[in-house]
């Protein structure tokens, strides 16, 4: 991470495709170790449409129940649930200090995600995501995100994990 964004202690950071909340959860404590107070906004809808079947009904509402009990007695975490699309409009541009993408791994959602949410990133501000390296469309869409906006991916995590710096 940046020294500019390290020397801030009040940050807002978002998580899109939040599951069972246990990254979300890492996120917080890393911070947390840090002394700096984190607003977390946790971003999925926890249902099963015509395009995500990767899991049941009851599955993603048994996970939504999970991310509620485990954050319930934390006021600096927000739960919205719904689509990444509706939540992308509910904040403003430059609201962010980070923003964490890991939902529907599909090319055309990774490649909306990115899209959608890097308006909301303050500069200097950093857009990571997961599974760079697996068999998705996350490495297609990424690649392409970062050529049209002149960045450069940098890689953490053996190369799983990306991450993109808003200059």
């Amino acid at each position: 991470m940046r020294a500019s964004i390290k020397r801030i202690n009040n940050l807002k950071g978002a998580e899109i495709g939040v599951y069972e909340g246990s990254y979300s959860l890492q996120i917080l404590n890393f911070f947390k170790s840090k002394k700096i107070l984190l607003n977390l906004y946790l971003v999925d809808p926890w249902k099963v449409d015509s395009e995500f079947t990767d899991y049941k009904a009851n599955e993603l509402e048994e996970a939504y129940k999970c991310v509620k009990n485990k954050f319930k007695d934390n006021q600096d975490v927000k739960i919205v649930r719904t689509t990444s699309l509706d939540a992308s409009t509910k904040f403003d541009e430059y609201f962010f200090d980070f923003i964490y993408i890991d939902g529907n791994h599909d090319y055309k959602y990774v490649k909306q995600d990115l899209e959608l949410w890097f308006p909301k990133l303050k500069n200097e501000g950093i857009l990571f995501g997961d599974d760079y390296l697996r068999p998705y469309g996350v490495q297609k869409a990424v690649k392409e995100f970062a050529y049209e906006k002149k960045m450069i991916i940098h890689f953490t995590d053996n190369g799983n994990q990306f991450y993109l710096i808003k200059s």
